[in-house]
């Protein structure tokens, strides 16, 4: 009962980030947030202009964030023994893809938004897990790796959505910096990005408006450790 409860915990939480940004940063991707709702306008100083924030690494295989769900599957390419691409809603719960059976995927239906779990396999006993969001805002199904890709969330592997999300690889490092290892902290995150450029929402989020392409980042940490244990990003258009 605690696993389901666990899953669909983190299935709703990446559904209202979904929900949040389409008000938020989606609506505007100049400006950031208006002065009409009373919060900061993003100004990014110059060093941090230009897609700051623009790839991610596994394994040392340095991976650009990606157009479709398919190029992300392909960004992978010979380190990866195995990648599976499941629903991550629990009434839900199927394989879309599979890497060793490519032909036999699913598709997504028109004018919908699938949230997906897709996990990269080193080996049978090494593996990294992190949810994609997909949208098809076509007439048409279309097949899960022909997906725009919505939104990625990258997790520290010791957070507490650890029992769905299992994490034997702790790899992940954003941008050459931002390791999601379980080690790196709040005041290392806003180091990086300066502190005039992030946004705290909440007790426990940190907000970075990064400008262009997948334009929002939301970064989770733990409260007592200060330890950052969730990194979303999202982007609203794929002319980028």
């Amino acid at each position: 009962m605690k696993k389901k409860t666990l899953k669909n915990m983190s299935c709703i939480l990446c559904i209202l980030l979904l929900i949040i940004s389409v008000t938020g940063c989606g609506n505007d991707q100049n400006t950031g947030n208006t002065e009409d709702n009373n919060q900061k306008e993003f100004v990014l100083r110059e060093d941090m202009k230009g897609n700051k924030l623009q790839y991610f690494s596994m394994d040392g295989v340095k991976i650009n964030f990606p157009e479709t769900l398919g190029d992300l599957v392909d960004s992978f390419g010979e380190s990866a023994k195995r990648i599976k691409i499941e629903t991550a809603l629990e009434y839900e719960d199927r394989l879309l893809f599979d890497s060793e059976n490519p032909d036999q995927q699913s598709k997504i239906e028109a004018d919908s938004t699938k949230l997906c779990k897709l996990t990269y396999y080193r080996n049978d006993s090494e593996y990294h897990t992190f949810s994609v969001a997909v949208i098809n805002d076509s007439n048409k199904s279309i097949f899960v790796t022909d997906a725009p890709v919505q939104e990625i969330t990258f997790y520290s592997g010791d957070g507490e959505y650890d029992e769905y999300f299992s994490t034997m690889l702790k790899t992940i490092v954003i941008n050459d910096e931002i390791r999601m290892d379980s080690t790196y902290k709040k005041e290392d995150l806003i180091a990086y990005l300066g502190e005039d450029n992030v946004t705290m929402m909440g007790e426990s989020t940190i907000m970075f408006y990064n400008g262009s392409g997948f334009n929002c980042w939301y970064f989770q940490y733990d409260k007592e450790s200060e330890i950052i244990t969730q990194a979303v990003t999202q982007g609203f258009n794929n002319d980028i």
